[in-house]
């Protein structure tokens, strides 16, 4: 009698203990979850800075473009003013002189134009490069953080239905399943307590097969 009631003791203590671990492991998990997201929205900030740069600088090119056309525009209406003035001396001449220089002015101003252009859409691919190089990044960051996520509310699972009296193999199979496509160290706890149970053999042949490819990676890197 005085022994069970010890045994009721120690089990009505480690309740506690059992709890506050759970508890830490929620908060470290939520830990995680927020310094990930934090990462996530700093580089995205980081990227969005250096391309809000980039397009400041395009369109200050574009301006100084912008000016340098209308200063031509201006300066061929200064031509025509001359033009216009000395066209009852030389009007022949002028003509000529003056279709002349407008055809000059009209391919320079041409060419200017499609430089500029041409110069707009590099950028703007470049730009378009950028946003599709990152939403790459983020696509694959995301798919890693869910992940990582399910493998620790897996492992979560795993430690609260393993410290269980008698856990069956339906009750651990879901979450433990998922684990033996790629075994990693902090598997192994959760590993070696499923061989100590009395289980299928299904099941232990896996969590064995699982545990020697640990073995096997921790010892190559070693």
């Amino acid at each position: 009698m005085k022994y069970s009631a010890t045994i009721c003791l120690l089990l009505f203590l480690a309740l506690p203990i059992q709890a506050a671990e759970d508890a830490n492991l929620a908060r470290q998990l939520e830990l995680m979850n927020s310094l990930t997201k934090a990462q996530l929205q700093l580089d995205y900030q980081k990227l969005d800075a250096r391309m809000q740069e980039r397009l400041n600088q395009i369109e200050k090119q574009n301006a100084l473009i912008q000016t340098r056309l209308n200063q031509r525009e201006s300066d061929l209406g200064n031509y025509i003013d001359a033009i216009s003035w000395v066209s009852g001396i030389v009007i022949g001449f002028v003509g000529v002189l003056f279709g002349i220089g407008a055809f000059i002015f009209y391919r320079e101003s041409q060419d200017i134009a499609n430089k500029a252009q041409a110069q707009l859409d590099a950028w703007n691919e470049q730009t378009e490069g950028l946003q599709h190089t990152f939403e790459e990044w983020f696509n694959a960051a995301k798919k890693v953080y869910t992940g990582d996520l399910e493998s620790l509310s897996r492992m979560m699972r795993l430690r609260v239905l393993l410290d269980q009296e008698d856990p069956t193999a339906d009750e651990i199979y879901p979450d433990l399943s998922p684990l033996f496509s790629k075994p990693q160290l902090e598997y192994l706890p959760i590993f070696r307590k499923v061989l100590a149970l009395d289980i299928g053999d299904d099941i232990k042949r896996h969590t064995q097969a699982a545990i020697d490819q640990i073995m096997v990676s921790e010892h190559a890197e070693a």
